[in-house]
């Protein structure tokens, strides 16, 4: 019988359980255990990414109180710091694109002095490694956490069926952020949005 704790490898497949985040000190090939590394980060990275969403629907569905919504989600953007802080971001230049947008959802869902230090992590990483528009996202979101005006109007709340954008900083020049950004539109953002409602 294999530990929970112990990286099993079958020709062709390895497997690791989801919450293991560190390789036994027995695996002494560098290749084997970065390649080990790099497997038991997709799985958990999709392990707490799963967590969140079932938090959320189980929110959304009333089968929880906002407290208990808030106390699983400090127990789950929890796991996700620490698994960055310990092992780095699932840039999309090394990992799927699956795993690279989890990330970044997980990081959206973080507490404002942990997605400011996410962000600076981010932000000074090439096209190849993070997506512009997903910096956008993640600026807004801080900036609307710090009760500032966003600068891409990526940020709304919906009430009796309305799409309220959060204030915009410099309203008239939002497009023109957000292109240079590799965002659409703010209108053909709002028309996107609707189709989702």
């Amino acid at each position: 019988m294999v530990p929970t704790n112990t990286i099993r490898w079958t020709p062709g497949l390895v497997t690791a359980t989801p919450s293991d985040l560190k390789v036994r000190s027995h695996c002494h090939s560098q290749p084997f255990r970065r390649l080990a590394i790099f497997i038991i980060n997709m799985q958990t990275i999709k392990y707490i990414f799963q967590k969140d969403q079932r938090n959320i629907k189980s929110f959304r569905d009333g089968n929880i109180s906002f407290e208990e919504f808030k106390k699983k989600a400090r127990e789950i953007s929890s796991e996700f710091f620490n698994l960055y802080k310990e092992n780095g971001f699932p840039f999309k230049n090394r990992y799927s694109l699956e795993e690279y947008k989890n990330g970044i959802i997980l990081t959206l869902h973080q507490p404002v002095d942990r997605m400011e230090e996410i962000y600076r992590d981010l932000k000074i990483k090439s096209p190849e490694q993070v997506e512009k528009k997903d910096l956008a996202y993640i600026e807004d979101k801080i900036r609307v956490n710090k009760k500032e005006k966003q600068l891409y109007g990526t940020q709304y709340k919906i009430k009796d069926g309305i799409i309220r954008f959060l204030p915009i900083e410099n309203e008239r020049e939002v497009d023109k952020k957000r292109a240079s950004m590799g965002l659409e539109s703010i209108a053909k953002y709002k028309r996107k949005i609707e189709g989702k409602s």
